[in-house]
């Protein structure tokens, strides 16, 4: 008798950072997020489908501030939808920043590559509970003194095209 992969699949709530959900991770090829501080409920529900959490304090470049996390990847890009279940737009699923917090699907799919063996975490799809918009500024402080943009300014207008 066939699995039902349905039986495989979980949902868990955590904060989501450096999503690839708009276009594949440059790296993997695929559509990707981490799902960070995950709760000990969703560690056990991920657990009881094969899918083992990694803690961030053990990454490459330590990040404890991720806590226990995993990251699922899609060959596709996923449906992510707010918190009402409208669909996002190309635009809004872009600015996922990271911090914004989510319920993901994720379905445990076991694997073979290059000799090894385990559980995967395929990536299902994502409802956005509350939205941390991207923005490449984040890593600054405002200043009290120094140059400041006009409101509303644009470097000239349609209209002032020469062609």
């Amino acid at each position: 008798m066939a699995e039902n992969n349905n039986d495989r699949q979980v949902n868990i709530t955590g904060w989501l950072k450096w999503p690839n959900l708009a276009k594949a991770n440059d790296m993997s090829g695929k559509f990707q997020v981490d799902v960070t501080k995950l709760s000990p409920a969703d560690l056990k529900k991920l657990k009881s489908v094969g899918i083992i959490a990694r803690d961030g304090a053990d990454k490459d470049k330590s990040d404890p501030d991720a806590g226990m996390y995993i990251t699922p990847k899609a060959g596709r890009m996923v449906p992510v939808v707010d918190s009402k279940l409208n669909p996002l737009s190309l635009t809004e699923i872009e600015n996922i920043g990271n911090d914004t917090t989510a319920e993901v699907s994720v379905r445990a799919y076991d694997y073979t590559y290059k000799g090894k063996s385990g559980v995967g975490a395929g990536l299902q799809g994502i409802k956005v509970d509350e939205m941390v918009e991207y923005s490449a500024a984040t890593m600054f402080e405002p200043s009290d003194s120094g140059y400041v943009a006009a409101a509303g300014s644009t470097e000239g207008s349609a209209d002032d095209v020469p062609f």
